[in-house]
């Protein structure tokens, strides 16, 4: 594939009702998190809703822009403005080629690579609730 990388988002994104049942599920099980900020939600190959949001130079897109996205332009070509509906392409199509439970300032979350198209892998850094950490380019 090209630096341009045409071709490489999936066409068919989810349906806002699923998107909407996805946040629903989120409020029952009285999970934090505020909807005007969510970037994107979805399910990957395991089932778990998994969601991005705004965040902040910690967590979330904005820690993933500031802190990897030079690693996303030197690895895949891709600008700032594509990392999110990459991410939620390769999360949401993307094979898990490695999912291991690490605990974080004594919490439980997820450290998961994700391989979409057969060559972009991705380690995303998942709370057990579902909420994108961080994320940023590797190899296989």
């Amino acid at each position: 594939m090209s630096k341009t990388n045409s071709g490489l988002f999936n066409t068919n994104p989810l349906s806002p009702i699923a998107k909407k049942a996805f946040i629903q599920e989120l409020r029952n099980r009285g999970e934090k998190f505020n909807e005007e900020k969510i970037v994107f939600i979805t399910k990957d190959a395991t089932g778990q809703i998994i969601w991005l949001e705004k965040g902040n130079n910690l967590v979330g897109l904005e820690h993933i822009i500031q802190r990897h996205s030079e690693h996303f332009e030197k690895a895949f070509g891709f600008k700032q403005e594509q990392i999110p509906n990459f991410l939620e392409n390769i999360i949401s199509y993307g094979e898990i080629v490695s999912n291991r439970i690490i605990i974080k300032k004594g919490r439980k979350c997820f450290e998961r690579k994700y391989k979409y198209n057969g060559k972009y892998y991705i380690l995303a850094g998942i709370g057990s609730n579902g909420f994108v950490v961080s994320a940023y380019p590797t190899t296989k």
